[in-house]
């Protein structure tokens, strides 16, 4: 396996993996509540008079979610390919390296420092919406991702 090739495909799986962060949470930021904790989501819901509601999966949604996961299971397991994997171990430790990349990747620079900096201060409709999730450093979210990725 190539090391290099790995490398250069954990980057390009950046690139869509920003974009579609990016555009759900243009399109609705609220889609994206429950990635942050338990106290935060409960703050946003209690604000925002939605304790009681909860959003059930359609069948919709399942579908999605099902098409989604045979193409991530299918470009892994070509890139995976590409970078020179021909038995199940070099598969497996090279799509362990993709996960590891966009989870560190995703924490790092989304989480911490795009999600901050650029999303919260750019539309001034998301200041209801992200009132409550402007309090996350105080909740430790830096390390809600990097305890619940372990």
């Amino acid at each position: 396996m190539s090391v290099l090739t790995i490398i250069i495909e954990c980057l390009i799986l950046a690139i869509p993996f920003s974009i579609m962060v990016t555009v759900l949470l243009n399109k609705d930021p609220v889609n994206m509540i429950t990635d942050y904790p338990p106290e935060i989501q409960a703050e946003y819901y209690r604000s925002q008079g939605l304790e009681a509601k909860k959003e059930k999966l359609t069948a919709k949604n399942y579908i999605a979610k099902a098409i989604f996961m045979v193409v991530a299971l299918a470009v892994v397991v070509g890139f995976a390919y590409l970078a020179g994997a021909r038995s199940f171990l070099d598969g497996f430790i090279a799509a362990i390296c993709y996960c590891l990349a966009l989870f560190a990747f995703d924490t790092f620079i989304i989480d911490w420092i795009f999600f901050p900096r650029v999303i919260l201060n750019t539309n001034k409709k998301r200041e209801k919406i992200c009132a409550e999730i402007l309090y996350m450093r105080d909740c430790r979210l830096d390390f809600f991702h990097i305890l619940n990725g372990v």
